[in-house]
């Protein structure tokens, strides 16, 4: 068994094709192949389905894959470990962000991360939650930005900021003239809300509806994959919307429509979603570091005042 071969069962299942494996492995179909069989011959089992279109790992394939992911992510993680013992921040870091996120955060700090760390490359990517699992177990991201907590067994959560919701009301609206909105009545309201998908659809139900996603009493005229759409719509064509601190106040015009809530303020826990073992240690620092610089100091502190909405 050789960490090649490990390798490439990892690029088969996640091609589930042996010619696609082979090019993003940069051999021969043939080679690929027969490293593959040598594998199964030594282990003295059959790891992906042959007959099925498209290829499918078998019942004891599947755990031999996961086993391989493991031990990649261990032989990966020496030179990682290395790199963070002599404490400088080099090499290339794949990041995914929930779409609520990315607008709002990256902006604020990657171009001072940059700066700060020149031999490093983020390529960051917008990703909804349920793909930022599924990638980080297949080892195609380092680390996720999502909205936690998720309780996935394999996955590490830490946590960052923790980020108030609010309301947006049109300025015809009758809960416009209040200052601060409470959850009950939302009930009913004409809600404005993101595409299914989203977990901050999920929160903006439960808070709308007492914690219970039973939508029979609210009215949905509209529904978009973007805050900024959202806010449009509530702009435009009335009615009221719920969106993340963050996106609050991205244009100045509109700050007489952000509403706060009664307490205790709905949260949103916003943290790093890594592989339990994971060792890149000093990127996840300095990203916090980055980040915690650009946002309002009160995120960062527990909010006596406030409850983290779970969505899962």
């Amino acid at each position: 068994m050789t960490i090649v071969q490990l390798e490439y069962i990892m690029a088969v299942d996640e091609k589930r094709s042996f010619t696609k494996a082979a090019e993003i492995c940069h051999v021969t179909q043939p080679t690929l192949s027969m490293q593959i069989q040598k594998l199964e011959d030594e282990l003295g089992i059959v790891i992906f389905d042959r007959y099925k279109s498209p290829l499918e790992p078998t019942k004891v394939g599947k755990i031999i894959i996961s086993k391989a992911r493991k031990i990649i992510r261990e032989f990966n993680g020496i030179k990682e470990y290395l790199t963070n013992e002599k404490g400088k921040l080099s090499g290339q870091f794949r990041i995914g962000i929930i779409p609520t996120l990315a607008p709002y955060l990256v902006p604020l700090f990657l171009p001072d991360f940059v700066k700060q760390h020149p031999d490093s490359k983020l390529i960051i990517e917008e990703l909804q939650t349920e793909t930022i699992i599924d990638y980080l177990q297949k080892d195609r991201i380092d680390l996720g930005i999502a909205v936690t907590p998720l309780e996935e067994k394999e996955l590490k959560e830490i946590p960052i900021f923790n980020e108030p919701i609010y309301g947006y009301v049109s300025t015809d609206h009758p809960l416009f003239k209040k200052e601060r909105l409470s959850e009950s009545e939302l009930e009913n309201a004409k809600l404005w809300l993101l595409n299914q998908g989203h977990c901050f659809r999920n929160q903006a139900l439960k808070i709308c509806n007492q914690n219970q996603l039973d939508t029979q009493n609210m009215e949905f005229i509209y529904e978009s994959g973007s805050i900024e759409t959202l806010k449009n719509m509530v702009n435009i064509s009335s009615g009221i919307t719920l969106i993340p601190a963050l996106a609050a106040f991205s244009n100045i015009n509109d700050f007489n429509m952000v509403k706060k809530f009664e307490a205790p303020e709905p949260l949103r826990e916003v943290s790093f979603i890594v592989n339990k073992g994971y060792l890149k240690d000093n990127l996840i620092k300095e990203l916090r570091k980055s980040i915690i610089e650009k946002i309002p100091e009160e995120y960062t502190i527990k909010y006596k005042n406030g409850r983290v909405i779970h969505w899962r």
